[in-house]
């Protein structure tokens, strides 16, 4: 399996439905969360992705694979050490920060930096014994089939998820634990089959907090599934569930929330 097929067997566990190919969804998978930086190798102009775009404006960025281990580094000379100003000025054309670093075993990978034991990645960073991973950042171990993550650890089947522990087969949640078939959620542990609940402990079959009978609840869920599923095939996004209460009423709407979503990297 590779990334595209994984991103379309997630999407029809999450979504019921295939809803394109996964790089059509790049702009949409990189918001609200802590997507990948990137620079240019002051050695040959390559592409460094970086982890952060926290490094100094201007600084001196390489790739791992320049990395020169055998490069010796003469002592600063006597004019260099003289004072505090001197020491930075030296230091300052010796040092260089690395991007496209790349840990451990991992393989099939590309657009990543600090990536460990991983494999099928692309364009995320921090990513540690996870598999099948993408647009993605600080995905932990035991994490697959991520898409448009970040801060998560065991996780399967995710699309759009933040702050997570043990949650599988969810959309556009946030700060949920120990949960499956979570759509629209936030702060909820234990549950299970909940759409647009926050706060909750242990509950099942609910929507907007409220519990229903299992039939009742998945007739309710297909329908808005179905929904969200061609918003997203036509449109390539969808508001996130933050986006709601500026919503309203009023569905036209959804084009101008989907153009700050597009324009927001955190």
């Amino acid at each position: 399996m590779d990334l595209n097929s994984a991103w379309k067997s997630t999407c029809r566990l999450v979504l019921g439905e295939e809803i394109g190919e996964l790089e059509e969804f790049r702009e949409y998978l990189l918001t609200r969360h802590f997507p990948i930086s990137e620079r240019k190798s002051a050695l040959s102009g390559k592409r460094v992705v970086m982890g952060s775009d926290r490094y100094p404006k201007g600084a001196k960025v390489i790739s791992q694979d320049e990395i020169d281990y055998a490069k010796k580094y003469p002592a600063l000379g006597i004019n260099e050490i003289k004072d505090i100003d001197s020491i930075i000025e030296a230091f300052h054309e010796r040092f260089l920060y690395c991007g496209n670093k790349v840990f451990g075993v991992s393989r099939f990978f590309s657009g990543v930096d600090n990536c460990t034991d991983s494999f099928f990645v692309e364009e995320s960073h921090d990513v540690v014994g996870s598999k099948y991973v993408a647009y993605s950042s600080f995905v932990r171990i035991g994490s697959e089939h991520v898409f448009g993550s970040g801060v998560l650890i065991r996780g399967a089947h995710l699309i759009k998820i933040l702050g997570s522990a043990d949650l599988s087969r969810s959309f556009d949640c946030s700060m949920c634990t120990a949960s499956s078939d979570m759509l629209f959620s936030v702060y909820s542990h234990g549950c299970s089959n909940c759409l647009f609940c926050f706060n909750q402990r242990n509950k099942k079959y609910a929507i907007g907090n409220l519990e229903l009978p299992r039939e009742r609840y998945f007739e309710i869920r297909k329908k808005i599934v179905s929904e969200v599923a061609e918003h997203l095939r036509k449109h390539k996004s969808f508001p996130s569930v933050f986006d709601f209460p500026l919503l309203g009423k009023n569905r036209q709407s959804l084009p101008s929330a989907r153009a700050r979503n597009s324009t927001s990297r955190r």
